[in-house]
């Protein structure tokens, strides 16, 4: 059973402050209006009230013997009645026809003797669809009762609808999985499981290993990995349909369980748990794959942009020189009006040595 912690199922307090007891269990002066009318005696009446305020805060009958004193002294004095008058029921009948009255008064259908059982089980298995945990369909449950102006049934009512629920939705997707799983891929499943003399662990427990971390030492180990969970087939059309929630829970499953706890699983969820497993690592080491290509590319990346920066610094330079090359020739002829000397002058200036091969390289690089 899901713990009722866990949910959203209303629970009466262990303790209530006087601000709780004048907020939430104070009688109207309608309320009081509709008590008179509808209660034959000071007990009846008090136990009416109870029960009202209850209700209205709970949305359910609780047993009068759970119900905290706090509410019914609170109730008491409201009513102004003495510490004598208790709520107590001496007929049944009257007891229950108080509850009808209340359900009346408020506008609140009966859980039980209606169609809400229906509408409740409908719904359970309609979020089975979707999630996998009891306490979030009871959760569903609870507010969809509530919308509906339904009252909450017990506890153990709506947690057996979500088992029932899960089991079934459960039972038959392990059903379809296995269906469609074809023969070779349940062999090897089935060798998954398998020991023998020469090595202690089976396949099972190297499959539930976290895939290396990407790093250039584990590509090839990551690489080999992926090639064997690639050899299962296509996972993708065996579950096709079916929401990557479920697939992760299932997978979940079988990274927690061991070779024996999985061998006292029908066959289908067997099969099912493993492929699933299988699936999620298959994902897991793609992505470790891509970031590693990521992370190479962006190394790669990084240093064809350092290689980039260098030359065009080299660049820059020998523009610079260039540049300079180019100014020394025009003082020249500014300083030198003959044009025989000035070539002269511009010949030495541009190669001291006679070689004009240097600076001819750098203007073909430029």
């Amino acid at each position: 059973m899901a713990a009722l912690e866990r949910t959203a199922y209303p629970r009466l307090a262990t303790t209530l402050s006087a601000k709780d007891l004048h907020r939430n269990y104070s009688l109207s002066s309608g309320e009081l209006d509709w008590i008179s009318r509808t209660a034959r005696s000071p007990a009846l009446s008090l136990g009416l009230a109870v029960q009202l305020k209850v209700f209205q805060e709970r949305h359910y009958f609780p047993p009068l013997d759970e119900i905290p004193p706090e509410i019914t002294d609170h109730s008491r004095n409201t009513l102004g009645f003495g510490p004598r008058i208790t709520s107590r029921y001496t007929n049944s009948r009257t007891f229950y026809r108080h509850q009808a009255a209340i359900r009346e008064y408020l506008q609140i259908k009966a859980f039980y003797g209606s169609e809400a059982l229906t509408i409740a089980l409908h719904l359970a298995h309609e979020s089975a669809e979707v999630l996998d945990q009891r306490a979030d369909i009871i959760n569903v449950l609870i507010g969809e009762l509530l919308q509906r102006s339904y009252e909450l049934p017990a506890y153990s009512t709506l947690n057996d609808a979500a088992e029932d629920a899960l089991v079934a939705m459960q039972e038959r997707l392990f059903n379809l999985v296995v269906t469609r799983a074809p023969i070779e891929v349940v062999y090897k499943l089935k060798e998954l499981l398998e020991t023998d003399f020469g090595r202690r662990q089976s396949d099972f427990n190297a499959l539930k290993q976290a895939p290396k971390k990407p790093s250039r030492k584990h590509l090839e180990v990551l690489i080999d990995h992926m090639a064997w969970l690639e050899s299962f087939g296509n996972l993708d059309a065996i579950f096709d349909g079916i929401v990557d929630t479920k697939i992760r829970h299932f997978a979940a499953q079988a990274a927690a369980s061991d070779v024996a706890e999985l061998k006292d699983c029908s066959l289908p969820k067997r099969y099912t748990l493993m492929l699933a497993l299988i699936y999620r690592m298959r994902v897991r080491t793609r992505d470790h794959l891509a970031e590693m290509y990521i992370r190479r590319i962006s190394t790669i990346h990084k240093r064809a942009k350092e290689e980039l920066e260098q030359i065009q610094a080299r660049q820059r330079q020998k523009l610079e020189q260039l540049a300079a090359t180019l100014d020394g020739v025009v003082q020249i002829l500014v300083q030198e009006p003959d044009d025989q000397e000035a070539g002269s002058l511009i010949r030495e200036y541009l190669s001291p040595d006679g070689n004009l091969e240097r600076l001819r390289e750098t203007c073909a690089e430029v």
